[in-house]
């Protein structure tokens, strides 16, 4: 086995143990953990794997990719208990980190791709959300699976046919995920990426009818079970009102226009806080400028895109979590090698000397504040403040 390779591995057993040691180790949290899981354990109670029910009645928030992947994990021992419901967070997270390796890896190289995969691995964010239920980690790994054929496609020489066709079944899989946002990200990303690059010869070929095809081949089976069934309304419920409605008209969550952005430095930490210093970073070839592009365009536009809706929540914008690791980790990469310019080495050295305070003064307040106040968590306590100080 090549030293890539096991590094590699290594990289994504880590990553496998952060996501799923002790998924079960809480209760299910509202809001939406608890729906959730019990529309789970009620699609096995009822033996279907067509409609998710709440006591009883029909559950149309979502589609039922999310329920389908907790019923296998739930064969599991212990069946459907919290951290077997929360285990295909995890597992796409594993296969995001995985996703973003091989995003990366034609663009810059095995150390630069196991770097980004490494600090996404870490991201505030995605740690979370792979220990949580929930659907927008599902929209991540969509988007990172159908950016990686398109991708290779655009710059790297792989067929369009079986670009497109990868491209497609991946698009599918994340519609059955969370529904049509699954496919407008990373559209949004693709075209404009096309546009920019002066490729719109990309967009406008019999490939993409083959991609398109693909994607309605995974969807079709669950539509076409729920039509013949005489329950169209689920669909109209979950698409036109939970989608559409909700971006324009919504009736929750209603918030001002900027409000990812500090949501973007909160939930993408610590490795948000490094982003700006990659702009027009020095010392980059052709291929890095490409991915760096497509980075700020998946940053940029994901954002905007969700500005614009009139509902917001800080889970909407995780899909930029892979750009946010990409470019942090170019200039890491610089710093560990001396290749950053000498302010914005100053700058990452700030940023990494701020963050070590803040996690060590967090240790302290947990030893001497916390522990004394509720002594019945205490072994808890000298745990975190002890890995809160050693982290700092």
């Amino acid at each position: 086995m090549s030293v890539e390779r096991k590094q590699l591995l290594l990289l994504l057993l880590g990553a496998a143990i952060l996501f799923a040691l002790f998924p079960g180790s809480r209760d299910l949290w509202n809001p939406n953990e608890p729906i959730y899981g019990q529309a789970t354990r009620e699609m096995i109670q009822n033996d279907t794997w067509l409609t998710p029910s709440i006591n009883g009645k029909v559950f149309a928030e979502k589609p039922v990719l999310y329920y389908w992947m907790a019923r296998v994990t739930s064969l599991l021992p212990g069946g459907p208990d919290e951290g077997n419901l929360r285990l295909p967070s995890a597992i796409t997270a594993l296969l995001s980190t995985w996703l973003l390796y091989l995003l990366a890896l034609p663009y810059a190289g095995h150390r630069r791709a196991v770097w980004a995969a490494a600090l996404f691995a870490c991201t505030f964010a995605v740690f979370w959300g792979a220990r949580t239920i929930q659907m927008d980690i599902l929209v991540m790994g969509g988007t990172l699976a159908v950016l990686v054929p398109l991708s290779r496609v655009a710059d790297h020489g792989m067929p369009p046919l079986k670009g497109w066709l990868l491209a497609g079944a991946a698009a599918g899989l994340g519609f059955m995920g969370k529904g049509p946002v699954s496919w407008v990200l990373p559209a949004l990303v693709f075209c404009t990426y096309a546009v920019f690059t002066g490729r719109i010869g990309l967009l406008l070929n019999r490939y993409v009818l083959a991609g398109a095809g693909a994607a309605l081949a995974v969807i079709a089976p669950w539509h076409l079970g729920i039509w013949l069934t005489g329950q169209s309304d689920i669909l109209v419920e979950m698409y036109y009102r939970q989608n559409f409605t909700r971006f324009h008209d919504p009736w929750d969550h209603q918030s001002p226009w900027h409000y990812f952005i500090p949501y973007f430095f909160l939930d993408m930490a610590p490795w948000a806080f490094f982003v700006p210093l990659a702009a027009r970073l020095p010392g980059r070839d052709d291929n890095e400028r490409r991915l760096d592009l497509l980075a700020w365009i998946y940053i940029i536009g994901i954002i905007l895109f969700f500005s614009l809706s009139q509902s917001k929540r800080s889970a909407y914008i995780m899909p930029v979590a892979p750009a946010a690791a990409w470019l942090a980790s170019g200039v890491l990469i610089r710093l560990r090698d001396g290749g950053l310019p000498k302010v914005r080495r100053i700058l990452a050295l700030s940023i990494i000397a701020v963050i070590g305070a803040v996690l060590a003064l967090a240790g302290l307040a947990v030893l001497v504040k916390v522990v004394p106040e509720h002594p019945e968590f205490a072994g808890a306590g000298y745990l975190l403040a002890a890995i809160l100080a050693l982290g700092g």
